[in-house]
């Protein structure tokens, strides 16, 4: 029996990462709560939808740690809260 199989194509584009120091150069140029947004998607590893949905209940200071509710597969789970973020 033979199979027809297609190969799929090579993705010819590689994804765009910015470095560390373009990183820090777009938060400077932001303030108030753009900025923080921003730090605490790049510093925590949140998602998008994740931070814009964070309430102030979920942030625990005293074990410096975030809860993540209602996450991609429906599970809540816990990250950091970097220092830098908490002052």
């Amino acid at each position: 029996m033979k199979v027809d199989a297609v190969r799929a194509k090579k993705f010819k584009y590689l994804p765009t990462i910015l470095t560390k120091d373009e990183v820090f150069a777009i938060i400077q140029k932001l303030s108030g709560v753009h900025q923080l947004l921003i730090k605490l998607l790049y510093g925590t590893g949140l998602r998008l939808n994740e931070g814009l949905s964070l309430c102030v209940k979920d942030i625990d200071f005293a074990q410096q740690q975030i809860i993540v509710r209602d996450t991609k597969g429906n599970e809540s789970r816990v990250t950091i809260l970097p220092e830098s973020i908490a002052e």
